[in-house]
């Protein structure tokens, strides 16, 4: 089983290829963040998100200052039956 991101694991300044590339990976699904937007939305956007995207990510990574709304993880635990 190959992983998809595995020619992204390396950190680097980002274009806007890169950029639509990635988000052509992502499923489409209907669930959301903790920013309310959806994977689906994005798909949606991704042309006009393109250019700025990779300035915010470029500027974050070569700064070293991630924003604290960044930095927000939700972990939801899914109970399984045992039968």
């Amino acid at each position: 089983m190959g992983n998809k991101y595995l020619k992204y694991k390396f950190l680097g300044a980002l274009d806007p290829y890169e950029v639509t590339t990635l988000i052509d990976i992502i499923k489409r699904i209907n669930s959301s963040g903790h920013d309310g937007i959806t994977p689906t939305l994005i798909k949606h956007i991704k042309y006009e998100i393109s250019y700025q995207v990779p300035i915010l990510i470029n500027k974050y990574l070569f700064n070293g200052i991630l924003p604290e709304l960044l930095k927000i993880i939700k972990v939801i635990q899914i109970f399984k039956s045992i039968d």
